[in-house]
């Protein structure tokens, strides 16, 4: 009997070491998230995941921070205005997501740009930012073999299906790609 009173005691003394850590119970649920198999299902885990860590962090919700921040114009992030003439400068074919110009015989099949930024999602698909404020996304899931650093030229080239491609001096690899924004 003294046995299980001392255990409950030491149970109850104990208890608040061994009390539930938020950002510890916030990290494992958003380790189980990769049991699902679903896309859908695991990226909505992640995102209910992500807020519980964010919560348990004390990190603001970006939404709410955004609109504090533009009501402050000392605190509102300045981005660069992308050169709209630039789109000039480029063939039909890579003007535009969504260009209505029919194509002229005298278009260049390739050209280069500066790229700033790479990103790439969960599954692997690449999207590529130009100077010129232009986004071109990855449309095969390949493996990209990028620059050691940023900015970096690339060369963009329409092959004679039509299929617009990104190549860096890198590798002599080339990967299909599409213009989004």
């Amino acid at each position: 009997m003294r046995a299980v009173v001392l255990l409950l005691l030491i149970g109850v003394i104990a208890a608040p070491a061994f009390a539930a850590d938020p950002l510890r119970d916030a990290a494992v649920n958003a380790t189980d998230c990769r049991e699902l198999r679903d896309p859908d299902d695991r990226l909505a885990c992640f995102d209910a995941a992500s807020e519980r860590l964010a919560e348990a962090l004390d990190i603001p919700d970006p939404v709410a921070y955004s609109a504090e921040t533009s009501s402050n114009p000392a605190t509102t992030p300045v981005a660069a205005e992308p050169a709209v003439e630039a789109d000039d400068d480029l063939p039909t074919w890579a003007s535009a997501p969504q260009y209505t110009e029919a194509e002229s015989a005298d278009d260049p099949r390739r050209f280069e740009a500066t790229i700033v930024r790479i990103t790439s999602n969960n599954i692997g698909r690449h999207r590529f930012y130009t100077e010129d404020g232009a986004v071109w996304e990855q449309t095969q899931i390949v493996e990209v073999r990028q620059p050691r650093s940023l900015p970096a030229v690339a060369e963009f080239r329409r092959r004679m299906t039509g299929n617009p491609t990104i190549k860096f001096d890198v590798s002599n690899r080339s990967y299909r790609v599409r213009r989004i924004e």
